[in-house]
């Protein structure tokens, strides 16, 4: 199946989001954060480095220590991935 491109752009005041074929977009936020969604049930997240230890969330905090990749809203670390979803 080949996507057809549609040639649609939304700005903001710091953030850029496209529509990059029928069913996938991109959010780009000046911050240095790219968030790729690919219509269904994949969200890609790319950081620059200068982000590193600076965001938290659902994908991590990125500060390479998987130890507290399931940091919780709270502060504590959940026990497994259906706690830490939980959580959230």
């Amino acid at each position: 199946m080949i996507l057809q491109k549609i040639e649609r752009f939304y700005f903001a005041s710091d953030a850029f989001c496209e529509n990059r074929t029928a069913v996938q977009f991109q959010v780009t936020i000046n911050s240095g954060l790219t968030i790729l969604f690919d219509g269904k049930d994949r969200v890609y997240i790319r950081a620059k480095p200068s982000l590193c230890s600076k965001v938290s969330g659902m994908c991590g905090n990125f500060n390479a220590l998987t130890t507290d990749d399931f940091k919780t809203p709270r502060g504590d670390i959940a026990m497994n991935a259906n706690d830490f979803g939980d959580e959230w």
